[in-house]
């Protein structure tokens, strides 16, 4: 039988990946912390594709750290919701919805790859 390199963790809540999604989120949040400019996009929606792959590794953090899908999805969606609102408050940023979409597919994606990693 193949064991996942994650199997070790599995039905554990481990503090060590919710310190690490703790300091990710913190990441997250001074990235939309930065002035919004006339940055030029190489195509339009690349921004949703950036959310959604810097989301998914929150998701896949979450999921290590957990093993209730619901939390993982609540947590990671309810920040992607937060991080939006605050960059109304950040000089050049706006909330999009977007963005959230984005988000919170990223954080499902994120999930799903986990918990077919952790397949054995």
């Amino acid at each position: 039988m193949i064991r996942s390199p994650f199997s070790a963790f599995q039905g554990q809540h481990s503090i060590i990946f919710w310190g690490l999604s703790l300091l990710y989120m913190g990441g997250l949040y001074w990235l939309s912390d930065q002035p919004g400019g006339d940055r030029p996009l190489p195509f339009p929606g690349a921004d949703k594709i950036v959310h959604l792959v810097l989301y998914s590794g929150l998701g896949g953090l979450l999921r290590l750290a957990t093993t209730s899908v619901p939390m993982v999805l609540s947590v990671g969606i309810f920040y992607g919701v937060m991080d939006e609102f605050h960059q109304v408050f950040v000089p050049g940023r706006s909330a999009d919805p977007w963005d959230v979409l984005a988000d919170g597919i990223g954080v499902v994606l994120g999930c799903f790859i986990i918990n077919r990693l952790r397949t054995p």
